[in-house]
């Protein structure tokens, strides 16, 4: 293989691309997610309890004008109690699933399945319980703006946009949150802390 021309750490170290990066974070993504789905499952079946019960019942009745309602109406049915609950749940999964891993291996199992992972910009290995919580500092916060509506959730998006097209145009191809935390995304896998 020819050797890699693109940009690399102080250290020597080849940088992760773009497309990796998007690939790890769609693969954790779906991981999380499947681990929240199984663990708040209840909640949100309790959360749609209400607008599930009212769906049987105009089916039964078979009511074609309550069930085209009830399909705009899904939002304004939730229980909202379980559904804050749910995605409380899902928040602390994702936050504990990148923190938990990040400080074991530099790496999440999306990260490690396309050959990447992450580091402080000075040192190698992985990340300390601080830097990894400020790694998803970022995350955390434009996920509770989304929940709000409005204002406060599109800024929220605005955000979490910018964070996500910033290493496109930064020289150390470091996102948001990663300038936060003082990390970088690396090709290759962190040596083991010592």
């Amino acid at each position: 293989a020819p050797p890699y021309a693109g940009p690399v750490t102080a250290d020597g170290v080849p940088l992760a691309g773009y497309w990796q990066r998007v690939g790890a974070s769609i693969l954790d993504s779906l991981l999380a997610g499947v681990i929240s789905g199984i663990l708040g499952g209840w909640l949100i079946w309790k959360a749609m309890a209400p607008w599930w019960k009212d769906l049987m019942d105009a089916a039964q009745r078979d009511d074609t004008s309550a069930m085209e309602n009830l399909s705009r109406s899904l939002s304004d049915q939730l229980n909202s109690g379980y559904f804050l609950a749910y995605l409380g749940l899902t928040l602390a999964v994702h936050l504990i699933y990148h923190v938990f891993f990040l400080t074991r291996s530099g790496a999440t199992p999306g990260k490690r399945a396309v050959g990447i992972s992450v580091r402080r910009v000075g040192a190698p290995g992985p990340l300390t319980l601080v830097a990894a919580l400020r790694r998803q500092a970022i995350s955390v916060f434009t996920n509770i703006l989304g929940v709000i509506p409005g204002l406060f959730g599109f800024i929220g998006s605005l955000i979490s946009l910018a964070d996500v097209l910033f290493p496109l145009r930064d020289a150390k191809r470091q996102a948001l949150h990663d300038k936060m935390a003082d990390t970088v995304v690396v090709r290759g896998q962190q040596p083991k802390r010592s």
